[in-house]
Order: C-alpha cells, then structure tokens, then sequence
C-alpha cells in the first residue's frame, strides 16, 4: 500500500511539474502522452500537453494502437473504444431510425494504471470532437485510492433501466421503440 502511494504521489508530482518533466523524464512520445494523462486536471491542462496528447487523438481516430512506454516505476495505459458496451452512463444515448438501440458519445477511453491501479481515465472524442482541446475529452481522477462510482461496462444497462424507470413513472410505452411523430 505504501508503494502504490509513493508511487501515485511520484506520478503526480511528475505531472504538476509538467514543464520540466516532460522533457526530462518522457523523450518519447508514448511516454509524454503517459505523463499528460495521468494530470488529474485534464490531458490539455499544460500547454507542453497539447501537441503529444492533438496526436495521440488524431492517431486512435485512425485506429491506430495506444503508444509504448518503457517509464518503469509500473506506470501504464491503454485505450479501449467506447461502444455500448463500454461508456460512462452520461455519455449514453438511443440511436434513432427504426430500432433504437444504445450508443456512446464518445471514441474511447484512456485507462492509465499505477502498479495495476486506476489512476485517471480520460474518455476522449467526446460530442465527436477529437482536437486536443479540453472540450472533447472527459477526465476522471482516482489517485490517492479513490474508486471509480460506476463499471463502463455496465452503462447502458443502467442507462436502460433508468429510461424503464422514467417511462413507468411517466406512464408511457416501452424502451427501444420510437415515436414517429404520429400519435401525440
């Protein structure tokens, strides 16, 4: 427990220290786009974060793999693309057309681990914007232990039962099917 700590608090020192850090201890790019992630305020918040993390966007939007770092110190991360079946439940929406079904706002999301613990979780492409502005991401901050309050891979089925919820409170008809305008 007190490595995991002493180990958190090193990242984040690291991170708050952007300006120098970044360049002394990440001379790659997978391991600046490391650091600038793990920043609990956001990927973009320092201004040596922007053209590492633009790229990292613009490279996940291709399909490209997350960058490698070799940082030591058991600091990861990993991109997984969001879906329905991996979202955070404000992200989650109903498609339209003829069946609707549950989607996400949002291109994916970055895990970044310190000794196998949730550190941050960034999710980006969020409302469809993949510049490296802070507008299209999303940041979650779990250093100093905290724990994550929901399981991505549960959103829509939470999502799902809140719309039940609504619907039997309200009186109306069933989730997944769709209003066309006729009946109001």
């Amino acid at each position: 427990m007190k490595q995991r700590l002493s180990a958190a608090l090193t990242m984040l020192l690291l991170v708050l220290g952007m300006g120098v850090s970044i360049n002394a201890a990440a001379d790659d790019w997978g391991c600046q786009v490391l650091l600038c992630l793990a920043d609990p305020r956001g990927p973009t918040t320092e201004g040596a974060c922007i053209p590492p993390i633009t790229k990292l966007w613009r490279e996940l939007s291709k399909g490209r793999a997350f960058p490698f770092c070799d940082m030591g110190g058991g600091a990861s991360g990993g991109n997984t693309f969001a879906s329905a079946g991996y979202c955070r439940e404000d992200l989650v929406y109903m498609s339209g057309g003829d069946t609707p079904q549950p989607m996400c706002n949002a291109s994916g999301a970055i895990n970044v681990l310190v000794n196998g613990q949730l550190f941050t979780r960034v999710w980006w492409g969020v409302n469809g914007a993949l510049s490296g502005t802070s507008g299209g991401t999303l940041s979650e901050n779990y250093s100093g232990g905290a724990v994550p309050q929901y399981d991505p891979t549960k959103a829509s089925e939470s999502f799902l039962q809140k719309l039940r919820d609504q619907q039997q409170h309200a009186g109306g008809g069933n989730v997944g099917t769709s209003d066309n305008g006729g009946g109001h």
